[in-house]
């Protein structure tokens, strides 16, 4: 534990030869395994629970300084204390508990939006957060250290590594082709406007072009539906 660890420092107490010479002086045989009693020990193996009462009722004094002690000050103090300090990082520095949906790309700065473009903003918010900040690359990596070869070798990975293509592809378009189309239709709409009152000239402008330009604008929409449900269909494997 952080807290664990500077404390000790600040004592010097982590690897000092009187850290080291109060252990030998105290040290006590401890086994580095054994099964549990409630976990469905075998009738006659030496369980935990076994080896606890008998160094309890042997040593009780290195027992309460080897066992009892630095559990309490794991738990009680150094545990509490870390358990603080992260609360106060997630509320001042990090903030994990809060989605910034503030999008260049969407032209979104602060204020009201409908819930309709919440749901899009946050959703590829994560995306861009994600790919930006954690890399889709990291969990695939971690995948081939555990299997202990490459995705071409191994089948089980491919699914994974189709997901991160996609997960770059939907990166792609919500960063470079999204923003662009945008842009193109609103020159579009400008280039309609442009030298007109809209107030009063809006009727005049021929329907044709302004039915052109909206069928334009729903079909953006629904592509951004067909989006979402890509990314939905990926999001299991968004985690590193």
């Amino acid at each position: 534990m952080a807290i664990n660890r500077r404390l000790r420092r600040a004592l010097g107490l982590a690897k000092s030869p009187l850290r080291r010479l109060l252990l030998r002086a105290l040290r006590f045989d401890k086994p580095s395994a054994l099964p549990m009693r409630s976990l469905g020990a075998r009738p006659g193996d030496t369980t935990w629970e076994d080896w606890r009462e008998t160094t309890q009722a042997a040593m009780p004094v290195r027992y309460f300084l080897l066992e009892e002690l630095p559990f309490w000050w794991r738990v009680r103090v150094a545990g509490r204390a870390d358990r603080a300090l992260y609360w106060l990082q997630a509320h001042t520095t990090h903030r994990y508990h809060l989605l910034d949906m503030r999008s260049r790309e969407y032209g979104y700065a602060w204020g009201w939006i409908d819930s309709d473009q919440q749901m899009l903003l946050a959703c590829f918010a994560i995306l861009k957060k994600f790919v930006e900040q954690e890399d889709p690359r990291v969990g695939l990596r971690t995948a081939e250290a555990d299997f202990g070869t490459t995705v071409a070798q191994t089948p089980a990975l491919a699914g994974r590594l189709e997901s991160e293509k996609e997960i770059r592809a939907l990166y792609n378009w919500w960063t470079r082709e999204r923003p662009a189309q945008e842009a193109a239709l609103s020159a579009r709409w400008a280039a309609l406007a442009s030298g007109k009152d809209l107030r009063q000239d809006w009727p005049t402008i021929g329907r044709a072009e302004k039915d052109a330009l909206r069928a334009e604008r729903e079909a953006l929409h629904f592509q951004a539906d067909q989006m979402l449900e890509r990314l939905l269909r990926v999001r299991h494997y968004m985690w590193t």
